[in-house]
């Protein structure tokens, strides 16, 4: 709610300037000035004059969340919105850059092949066909696919932090941002991605699988933005009762999703008993289920007494639980590309 007073400082009139524009005295003025907002017919008559928005004395003010330089961003109702946004962009750029080298390869490899067809030999025998290439490029996507991302975190909560006044635990938290979402809605890429893998007949036009596969990315990738808001807005709560619960909750479900993302590997997973890949794919999704529901259970149920139990629980277990494919992506590429 607006009074007269409110209108003065923010259109910068007087009375005796509002009085003259209205064609009535100060005097008149003076009675609607001390009411908390002006009757219905001052109202309409001020908006209409000054060309503002009809609810202008009747729409609930909005108290900024400030920047730390004085510039407004949001009020603390739309608090989650404002993390919305800002998780989403950190994921697009996160995701866009792990998608940049894939995009210069891409292109190299094409002007190879048109080199090669020029020159009439086997446009088939690209130097990325290589096989130390080949290598290199299984252990860089890795990195940049699991690495990169598990860091990003702490630009997340640097930026918030020193754009705008709000701390809590939004450092402490810094690792949880990409781990705790992706693991949350692996079982859905895992499902989809496995059964386009291992089911391919009963999807016989290409288009249709690059088209399941696009939409699958892009409904995951909102979900992981949701998520992420989700956990900015755990980490600056300030009631200890309603933090803990959100914690617990979150552990509940990444526990579950670590177990069901597991089953489904297990049921769409083609491999041959007691070779080396079946070994491999044991250990590695054995590994990985501990480390998942081991970061799950402390985030959410045990106690953080001590900043070493902290370390382990919010840094050590979560970045363990996401980095945990990169020694076996590692044995991958000198097993089966060698």
């Amino acid at each position: 709610m607006k009074s007269l007073g409110d209108f003065y400082v923010e259109q910068g009139v007087c009375r005796t300037e509002l009085a003259e524009r209205l064609g009535i005295s100060a005097e008149a003025l003076q009675a609607e000035e001390e009411a908390s907002v002006p009757s219905e017919a001052m109202q309409k008559t001020v908006t209409a004059s000054f060309g503002i928005p009809t609810d202008y004395f009747t729409i609930e003010p909005q108290t900024p969340l400030c920047l730390k330089d004085g510039k407004p961003i949001y009020d603390l109702a739309q608090l989650k919105g404002y993390f919305f946004k800002t998780a989403f962009v950190w994921l697009f750029l996160v995701e866009l850059i792990v998608a940049v080298p894939y995009f210069l390869t891409s292109i190299v490899g094409l002007l190879d092949t048109i080199v090669r067809v020029g020159q009439g030999t086997n446009p088939a025998e690209t130097f990325l066909s290589n096989e130390t290439f080949l290598k290199a490029e299984l252990i860089v996507s890795s990195f940049l696919m699991t690495g990169l991302p598990a860091f990003s975190g702490i630009f997340l909560a640097k930026h918030i932090t020193k754009r705008t006044d709000l701390q809590g635990n939004l450092k402490k938290y810094q690792f949880l941002y990409w781990a705790l979402p992706t693991i949350l809605t692996a079982p859905i890429l895992t499902a989809v991605t496995s059964f386009l893998r291992t089911r391919t007949m009963s999807l016989p036009l290409t288009i249709l699988r690059s088209g399941i596969e696009f939409l699958t990315v892009c409904g995951v990738f909102l979900l992981d933005v949701w998520l992420c808001s989700l956990l900015l807005d755990t980490a600056v709560t300030e009631d200890d009762e309603k933090h803990q619960r959100k914690l617990r909750l979150f552990g509940g479900w990444t526990a579950a999703a670590g177990v069901l993302s597991f089953g489904i590997s297990c049921v769409f997973q083609v491999f041959f008993s007691g070779t080396a890949a079946g070994v491999l794919f044991w250990v590695e999704h054995i590994s990985a289920l501990v480390l998942t529901v081991a970061a799950a259970v402390c985030i959410g149920f045990v106690p953080k007494k001590s900043p070493k139990a902290e370390t382990l629980i919010f840094k050590v277990l979560p970045l363990a639980a996401v980095l945990i494919q990169m020694p076996f992506t590692i044995i991958r590429a000198v097993l089966y590309v060698s």
